[in-house]
This record gives C-alpha cells, sequence and structure tokens, in this order.
C-alpha cells in the first residue's frame, strides 16, 4: 500500500484564493524535503493536492502520514492528511467475522457493486425491468400533476455523478441530457470523463447513471427513475472502494460549482476524511442534495454516507426485504431497491442490459427521487421559501417523514425509515419553513456531531463495545483512559486506517493485546505523544524523528506500510 501525496488545507478563512495557494506551496517547501506539485481543490478553496514532482516511487503509508503530521505542525496549515491508494485487490487482510458478515473476503469487500452480471440466482419477482419503480411507487410520482411551476420526471434538474465516468452505452447517451462537454476526469486531469473500461469497477459509472437517467420511451431496457434529468460525469476513481477522498472531494466542489442540484455518490471508504466532509458541506450550504452509498458487506456505514449532511442508503430486494450483503447502522436515512436491479452493463466490452446488485443501485433510485422531488415543487420555488442552504434538510426532512413504507418488523435502527415511496415523497405536504437546526439535526439522535475520535474509531469495531475498544487503545497507547481522548489526537486518522483495512490490527486491539505484541516500539510512545501535543508551532519546522507510535504501527502492518 502507498500513497500518491497529500491534502493539506492553508491559512485562514480571511485570506484570498490566490494567497492560499502562495501560502500551501510555502509551507509545503519549508516543511517536506524534495519538489512537490500544489494544486488547489477548488476555484475558492484553500484545501489543495501536494504530490511529488518527480518521483517513480510514492511514499510508504507510514511515511504519508508522518508527512501529514510535520505538516499539521507548521503555524500556518489548518490541517492535512495523506492521500492513499487503494491496491488492486481492495483492502488487504479484511476478514471481518461479525454477526451476518462471518467470514467476508477481502474481494467481497472490494466494490458497492457487488455482483456481476448473469451470475448467481435472482428472485423472480425481479424479472421485470421495472420492478424498482413498483416498489417505490416512480410511476405514480410520475403520473402526479405538478404545482404550478412544477415540472413532472426530473426535467431541468442536474444530476452530479462521481463515479468511475461513461460510456456510450445506448442507455444513457443523450446529448441533451448526458452533459459530457460539462464533465472532467480527476484520474487523468483532462476535461473527458470517458471510463476506459480498466479499473476494478470498469462500467460502474454507465451502470448507476443509467438508474438515474436513463429513458422512459424505450419498451425493453432500463427504465431511469428520473428520466428527463440530466447527468454530469465526473471521473474519480477505478475502484469504488476508496481510501483516499481528494479526488471525491475535488469533484464534489466541481459539480457544486458547474451547477449541479443533486450530487449521486455511489462509492465510499471505511476511513474518515476532514476534507471530504468540508467538500458536503460546501454542496450542502449551496444547496445541493448528496445522496451516499452505505455501502457492501462493511459491517459499519462507509464515509461519505456516514457523513451528516449526507443521506444514506442501504438496499433491500424485490420482496422488500433487506438486502442481506447491505451495510447497516444508525448513519442510514433510507432504503431502495439494490439487490437484482436492471442496468446497464458495459464492462465486458459490449453493451447490454443486465441484473446487479449493491447499495450504488439502491443510491441511484433515492438520487432519481431526489431530482423528481425538486422538479416537482420547483427548485426555484423551494429555495425562494427556504433558502438555499436550507434546501438538503427540507428535502431529508419530507424524506423520512412522507417518502417512505415500512414493511412490519423493519427495523428503523439500522435500515433507515423505511424502504422508498416517491410518489409520496412527492405529495407530502411542505412545511411551512426550514428547520432551524438545519441538516445535523435530523441525524442529531443516531449520530451526534464533534464526536471524539476515540468514538469515531470505536465505530469501526461493530463487534465490540465502545468500552473494550477504548481499553485497547490505551494499552496500545500506554496511557490511561483518562488521557485517551488527548493523546490520540495526532495519529486517530492514523489508527483509523489500519484499524478499517488490517485484521490483524483489529484482532489485537480487540484482545488488548497491542503492546504486548510490539513491547520493543511501545516504550515511550505517550511521551513522544507529550511531546508533539507540547512542542511549539513555528513557520519551518524541523522534521521530528518517527514517534514510538508510528514504528507500532509500521511494526503491526507489515506488508501495508
Amino acid at each position: 500500500m502507498r500513497s500518491d501525496g497529500l491534502i493539506v488545507r492553508a491559512g485562514t478563512s480571511a485570506i484570498d484564493p490566490g494567497n492560499a495557494l502562495r501560502v500551501a506551496r510555502r509551507c509545503v517547501r519549508e516543511s517536506l524535503p524534495g519538489e512537490w506539485i500544489v494544486k488547489p481543490m477548488g476555484a475558492e478553496s484553500r484545501d489543495f493536492t501536494v504530490r511529488r514532482k518527480r518521483s517513480s516511487v510514492n511514499p510508504t503509508v507510514a511515511q504519508a502520514f508522518e508527512m501529514a503530521r510535520t505538516l499539521r505542525r507548521h503555524r500556518d496549515v489548518e490541517d492535512c492528511e495523506p492521500s492513499l491508494l487503494m491496491p488492486v485487490d481492495g483492502p488487504r487482510e479484511m476478514q471481518l467475522r461479525t454477526g451476518r458478515r462471518a467470514g467476508i473476503t477481502a474481494r467481497r469487500l472490494s466494490g458497492l457493486d457487488s455482483s456481476s452480471s448473469g451470475g448467481g440466482s435472482h428472485l423472480s419477482c425481479s424479472a421485470a425491468a421495472d420492478w424498482a419503480h413498483s416498489l417505490c411507487s416512480i410511476r405514480k410520482a410520475w403520473d402526479l400533476v405538478p404545482p404550478a411551476g412544477g415540472k413532472s420526471k426530473g426535467k431541468g434538474i442536474v444530476i452530479g455523478h462521481p463515479d468511475t465516468g461513461y460510456t456510450d452505452h445506448p442507455e444513457i447517451t443523450d446529448p441533451g441530457r448526458l452533459l459530457t462537454l460539462r464533465g472532467y476526469d480527476f484520474e487523468d486531469e483532462d476535461r473527458d470523463a470517458r471510463d476506459p473500461l480498466t479499473g476494478r469497477s470498469a462500467g460502474h459509472g454507465t451502470s448507476t447513471g443509467s438508474v438515474i437517467m436513463s429513458s422512459d420511451s424505450t419498451a425493453a431496457g432500463v427504465i431511469g427513475v428520473a428520466p428527463q434529468a440530466s447527468l454530469i460525469p465526473l471521473r474519480v476513481t477505478g475502484n469504488v472502494v476508496i481510501l483516499s477522498f481528494g479526488k471525491l472531494a475535488s469533484a464534489i466542489r466541481y459539480a457544486v460549482d458547474s451547477g449541479v442540484h443533486v450530487i449521486s455518490i455511489s462509492l465510499g471508504g471505511p476511513v474518515s476524511s476532514r476534507f471530504l466532509d468540508r467538500a458536503v458541506h460546501y454542496a450542502v450550504e449551496r444547496g445541493v442534495i448528496v445522496v451516499c452509498a452505505a455501502g457492501n458487506v462493511w459491517p459499519f456505514v462507509v464515509y461519505p454516507a456516514r457523513l451528516d449532511e449526507a443521506i444514506a442508503v442501504a438496499a433491500c430486494n424485490c420482496q422488500g426485504q433487506v438486502w442481506a450483503d447491505s451495510a447497516s447502522g444508525s448513519a442510514v436515512d433510507i432504503t431502495a431497491p439494490g439487490e437484482s436491479v436492471w442496468r446497464a452493463e458495459s464492462k465486458s466490452g459490449s453493451f447490454v442490459v443486465s441484473q446487479s446488485s449493491g447499495t450504488s443501485y439502491a443510491t441511484a433510485i433515492v438520487a432519481g427521487a431526489a431530482a423528481l422531488w425538486l422538479a416537482y415543487h420547483g427548485r426555484d420555488r423551494l429555495v425562494s421559501k427556504y433558502g438555499v442552504q436550507n434546501l438538503a434538510s427540507v428535502f431529508r426532512e419530507q424524506l423520512i417523514l412522507h417518502g417512505y413504507d415500512r414493511p412490519l418488523r423493519w427495523d428503523t435502527e439500522q435500515f433507515g425509515v423505511g424502504i422508498l415511496n416517491a410518489e409520496k415523497l412527492l405529495k407530502g405536504r411542505l412545511p411551512g419553513s426550514a428547520m432551524a437546526s438545519g441538516l445535523r439535526a435530523l441525524r442529531s439522535v443516531a449520530a451526534p456531531t464533534r464526536r471524539s475520535s476515540v468514538d469515531q474509531i470505536a465505530d469501526l469495531f461493530p463487534e465490540a463495545t465502545p468500552v473494550a475498544i477504548r481499553k485497547g487503545l490505551s494499552k496500545f497507547l500506554g496511557v490511561s483512559d483518562i488521557r485517551l481522548n488527548r493523546e490520540i489526537e495526532d495519529v486517530a486518522d492514523e489508527i483509523a486506517y489500519h484499524a478499517a483495512t488490517n485484521m490483524r490490527f483489529r484482532e489485537l486491539i480487540l484482545a488488548g493485546k497491542l503492546s504486548a505484541s510490539v513491547a520493543a516500539g511501545t516504550a515511550g510512545s505517550s511521551r513522544a505523544l507529550a511531546s508533539r501535543r507540547t512542542s511549539r508551532r513555528t513557520s519551518a519546522p524541523k522534521a521530528p524523528k518517527p514517534p514510538a507510535v508510528s514504528k507500532q504501527l509500521k511494526a503491526m502492518t507489515g506488508t501495508l506500510k
């Protein structure tokens, strides 16, 4: 596992973008050896990607985390985190043995689109191409007469689609609605977001895009939820499991600046990113609804779906039952069809229509429903009534108050309020005003904001109690429980990364035996952390020696460094 660089936030909110770039370049020059390329992540952003100028060897994971810590100590740097590369085979050693997900393999964890075409069995009720529409009352939503100024079938709404890019599959190729000229390729850094069909998730963007916006005019094939909406393709990855969110965060900002109204994100990863959180907030503050996949097989909801301002979607089948491989948890807002969904397939080199499964498709369906809702009520009218910054929170409120059916014995704590019902969503009576506390309040009971780093790491261990994880982390760092929250801050992101990707690391944290297994690296870890915490921030800090905790992580992770 390697890193392709860093993501850094420079200066203060008062600095202008031009000066922020100069500050970022100076901070990198003063903090890190060698030559680096610093690029802004958005037109008005203080966030920048940092990559080596000339190097055939990328930094190791351990080196990247240490460089990020070094940059964070610079007085003119607000934040920094590593940008990590996903290996071809997905997270190594990740074989979680928790509950119904016993025996999960790394290969199964490697995508949010888990089923290939043709293979496997499908329930008979999924044979009809429009079964998901029937379950979610999509056609009934189309048949509703919009109020004055409103439109049907998502007309006039633009959806941003960060994924693997697009192809010329006839299910999505519509020059008037597939807006390729407004797209961007964040992998190759050019204006053509075409999917080269070479990555592990080749064709995924075409598949999810078809579920969102394919035409309803053909008798056979995929029928999009919002067949008159437009879509901007954004290529951000070749693998829909992501360990670094720099390109996705850049794509979100780009989509917002390009005038999208909804962003559909059918990808994600197990480790949080402050830069991604800020990008989602940037979108929501500008009236963009962000819909994200809860994840497949992972025993917890992945990022960015876990973020308070994102709408997290789990998956069900044609019988209205939870899909066996859907991620679940208190962060889920709603469930939609994700098992055996009909979609466009282009992975094999030919353009066909087939069935596949994943929370990716459930997300596309809810994103399409968001487009229906915006078009039906008239987005301009909604903005005038509630204010652009409140639009996403009003949509979520309508979704969780009106836009669902709840099957008998439905687990609302794990799979949201129920299964999407688009007709009820559109017919729901609009509130007189937006909630004063906004989007975060709608998830405050289940997922309160400003949770500690220890709590966020504990979320990655649903098979254990938070108390047990605190005990394991305290032993690893060699500190008391009282001091844990303070001592862990500087290395929390690195610990979370290994907890999410290294099975051996997880087992030893759970057993409370980690420090005993790397006794040579344990001594002095507390002192090293304390030293870093109390060290003065200077304009040009010297690179410190690797702290003991990093040595422990390096010793534990072996081939993952």
